[in-house]
């Protein structure tokens, strides 16, 4: 068979059984970096790529023996996944996969020019792609797209296996790969831990807080306050206490807004200067114990709809609300929340509180105290009270690491600040702010905003921009409070209702006295159940987001469904979909608790 007609059938196939891999190669050609040549042994063939020094992908004699040499050296003992670096002609995963049939390999070819040049060669249609995932790298950073793919998929029985050759012929690449793996790994690890333990915070905080979210506006509604103003935002890093005085005047003068994010509120009342209001989000009982000092001083506080409770509980003085998006109730309960006004979740308060002043249409932020660096011996501010020490200590210095600072020098930070920094800098990017100035000389540089001193800063402020106080207003919400808890209520007893359906249709499917046909009729009962439980506007709402963890973990294991015997299901239904359940348990409890300590 000619080049020509094997690239037409090659092109054909794919077109009728792998969309995936035409919608990757479409109107691309090979350019000559690769050349492909019969090997001694008829019927193969091996790639080698052009010009000096050319490294070989495959061996001249019999690429297969050596594929399945290979392969027979590796430990695939409790591996069910592999994630390969390196395709060619694919005969390392077909070698794989005939030494262990019920492997599913994820493979990245790290140039797609290799696979465009096998085209006219190799007789694709033989490839078991029925057990493979592949990601052609063209240059793009496809390998972003394939490693988030793994990770999602990830649980147990997963091994990282590269094809010698490839390693060689792409050595950067190769390294490349591996780091952003083990980055992104590390990310995904962080992110699944932070899901654990805010999962059902979230839902819980945002329900107890709707009495208060009744009784106040939404920040939104003041909007008019912010358009085209100036604000100064502070934050608690250690620069905080030099900018003392320079806020006082902007204050006195009512030069800009003063909004302090999160605990600089303390660090601002500890000098005797009250801002025009505070922002604070964090959903865990460690915030409200650092901003009690704050609470009852009657400064006006605008809260995440998710924030720790007792903070909006035990605070005393005007309030105003935006809604954040890990907050599902309020759409649902009260609907036409437009999704502009949402403000997405971050890993600090200065980031959440700059997005929520882009949206509401300032001109420019100023940051005082936005340091995200070691500032001598201090974390943050004098008077901040952080539950953690405002101090370095010497452990905290040995996992430091260097970054530029705003005058040019090296600073330390470390890997919560500079997670908060990049996370600052990615909202930056999106902002419709005309300008964000940092003040912190020795702040690590966050990229998007300009660096001035303070006097510069006072400067510019000659004339004062009428900043006035914002009027909050508060309101009676009694009646409104009794109709939305019985509707809740209501919602709750329907919930329950078909999660005890869902847990009797489990133990019929796992009753011993069960042949396989009535086995079969149980087990589409119980997926209906499920599908019924599951698939409502209410529970999108109330328990999805509070198993998300135990949700995503599921998901991984729901994937070898399709292969499992009548016995395996029955684990997959004791073990896998039990847990899942029991977080579900654990989320209508702990909804309902809420709901019977809700004063009306």
């Amino acid at each position: 068979m000619s080049g020509v007609s094997l690239y037409r059938r090659n092109i054909e196939y794919f077109q009728e059984n792998n969309r995936d891999i035409l919608e990757q190669i479409k109107g691309k050609k090979a350019s000559g970096r690769y050349y492909v040549y019969p090997a001694r042994v008829e019927g193969m063939f091996y790639i080698e790529s052009a010009g000096e020094g050319s490294l070989l992908l495959h061996s001249r004699f019999d690429p297969v023996r050596e594929a399945k040499m290979w392969t027979s050296k590796q430990d695939l003992d409790g591996i069910t996944h592999v994630v390969l670096f390196g395709l060619g002609l694919g005969y390392h995963a077909e070698a794989l996969l005939q030494r262990k049939p019920e492997l599913q390999l994820y493979i990245y070819e790290p140039d797609m020019e290799v696979f465009l040049t096998s085209l006219e060669y190799k007789d694709w249609s033989t490839f078991p792609w029925e057990r493979s995932y592949v990601i052609l790298e063209d240059g793009s950073g496809r390998y972003n797209t394939f490693i988030d793919y793994v990770l999602n998929l990830v649980k147990s029985g997963w091994g990282f296996l590269s094809i010698p050759s490839f390693e060689r012929c792409f050595s950067q690449c190769f390294a490349e790969f591996k780091e952003n793996l083990l980055k992104k790994k590390t990310d995904y690890l962080d992110s699944l831990k932070t899901t654990i333990v805010f999962e059902k915070e979230w839902t819980v905080n945002a329900l107890k807080n709707l009495p208060y979210i009744l009784r106040c506006e939404s920040i939104f509604s003041y909007k008019d306050q912010f358009q085209g103003k100036t604000v100064v935002m502070t934050a608690s890093g250690p620069s905080l206490t030099a900018a003392i005085p320079f806020l006082r005047e902007i204050k006195e003068k009512r030069k800009a807004l003063l909004v302090a994010a999160g605990t600089s509120i303390n660090g601002l009342l500890k000098h005797g200067l009250v801002p025009d209001f505070f922002v604070s989000y964090d959903p865990f009982p460690a915030n409200y114990k650092a901003l009690q000092p704050a609470l009852s001083q009657g400064v006006p506080l605008v809260f995440g709809s998710t924030i720790n409770n007792d903070v909006v509980k035990n605070h005393v003085g005007p309030k105003a609300y935006f809604i954040l998006n890990q907050d599902t109730l309020f759409s649902f309960l009260k609907g036409g929340l437009d999704p502009f006004e949402v403000v997405n979740d971050a890993p600090s308060i200065a980031v959440v509180t700059l997005q929520l002043l882009d949206k509401l249409g300032v001109k420019e932020v100023i940051l005082a105290g936005q340091d995200l660096s070691f500032q001598g011996d201090r974390f943050y501010a004098e008077g901040i009270g952080v539950v953690r020490a405002e101090n370095v200590r010497e452990e905290d210095k040995a996992d430091a690491f260097e970054v530029e600072a705003n005058n040019g020098e090296m600073v330390l930070t470390n890997k919560s600040f500079n997670r908060m920094r990049e996370s600052m800098e990615s909202v930056i990017k999106h902002t419709n702010l005309t300008r964000i100035v940092n003040t912190s000389p020795k702040g690590a540089k966050i990229a998007g905003t300009v660096f001035m001193e303070w006097p510069q800063v006072i400067d510019e402020m000659s004339t004062a921009q009428n900043c006035e106080e914002i009027p909050f207003k508060q309101h009676d919400a009694k009646n409104n409070l009794r109709a939305v808890k019985r509707r809740i209520n209501a919602v709750l007893k329907d919930i329950e209702i078909g999660f005890q359906s869902v847990i009797k249709e489990m133990r019929k499917v796992l009753s011993d006295d069960l042949d396989e046909k009535k086995m079969e009729v149980f087990y589409e009962r119980l997926a209906r159940s499920i599908s019924h439980l599951t698939g409502n506007r209410a529970y999108a709402a109330f328990i999805e987001p509070m198993v998300r963890n135990e949700d995503h973990l599921l998901g991984k294991a729901v994937l070898d469904l399709p292969k499992m015997n009548w016995d395996e299901k029955k684990t997959f239904i004791s073990r896998d979909l039990m847990m899942y359940f029991r977080g579900v348990e654990l989320s209508i409890t702990k909804l309902k608790e809420v709901m019977d300590s809700w004063e009306e």
